[in-house]
């Protein structure tokens, strides 16, 4: 997966394709699209997924996802800064959250803590995009890794920190260290200085599937944003589509010695 504050959407989407398809990637997850209407579009191999508003054209969140994975999912357009894409893994089911945070504003994640109350406990969640927080040094909690890039912590950090600790996540960023080019997410374009206010914010019980998340600095997407694309790759053991035996022959095979060694002891 990648996501990215896009700064506005139009006329990109073809660059945009053209890097997922070069590049292997499944799902991107798109801020500040400046669309103005909640929509789904038809893209040959892939589909965009919009939620916007209207009267909030400044914002907007989108996921563009590859085909091959729209059988498995759902979306749920929330409003301009939240939308939801659940995945559905057979006996599990993952919420990948598209977030695009104001500066400074205790009510959207206010909002966001009373969404992710809904959800059932045994899910997963996936928070990704631009949450406009510095989140520091560890603090002793469990939420944050040894790879910050800052050591302050700014309002939207603290808020960011107290759901991670509540719904027991884990800021991924923190937790893969890289050099500075690699966890640089977003660069002033009048003052020229960088900060890491860009996330992947994960459940705990689904971090072990996460291989690595860094900022992929050699992708010239030619964006005209002041934001770094920020990969995270994540695998997920094909165990979990025992019904899909095309997903993994091995996984099948398993499946149907166990079926048939139960037979044979009753």
């Amino acid at each position: 997966m990648i996501s990215l504050n896009i700064r506005s959407l139009n006329d990109k989407l073809t660059i945009l394709r053209q890097v997922m398809n070069d590049q292997h990637y499944d799902i991107f997850l798109l801020q500040e699209t400046h669309l103005k209407v909640t929509e789904v579009r038809n893209l040959s191999d892939y589909t965009l997924y919009c939620s916007s508003n209207a009267e909030h054209v400044w914002a907007g969140v989108a996921i563009l996802i590859h085909n091959k994975l729209i059988k498995f999912v759902s979306f749920n357009p929330i409003s301009s800064r939240i939308c939801c894409l659940t995945l559905n893994l057979g006996y599990k089911k993952i919420h990948l959250f598209n977030v695009y945070a104001p500066h400074n504003d205790s009510i959207f994640y206010m909002e966001l803590e009373n969404i992710l109350k809904e959800l059932p406990c045994l899910d997963g969640i996936i928070l990704a995009g631009d949450f406009n927080a510095s989140v520091g040094k560890p603090n002793n909690s469990p939420c944050l890794g040894n790879a910050a890039l800052v050591r302050s912590t700014n309002h939207n950090g603290k808020r960011l920190i107290e759901i991670c600790e509540l719904f027991n996540m884990k800021i991924g960023n923190t937790f893969f260290k890289h050099p500075i080019h690699h966890i640089v997410t977003y660069k002033s374009p009048f003052f020229g200085t960088t900060s890491q206010i860009d996330y992947f914010v994960i459940s705990t019980k689904i971090f072990k599937w996460v291989r690595d998340i860094r900022v992929i600095s050699k992708l010239n997407l030619t964006l005209f944003t002041d934001h770094y694309p920020l990969a995270c790759e994540l695998r997920i053991n094909n165990s979990i589509f025992p019904n899909h035996i095309n997903q993994n022959c091995l996984t099948s095979v398993r499946f149907i010695a166990r079926k048939d060694l139960a037979q044979l002891n009753t």
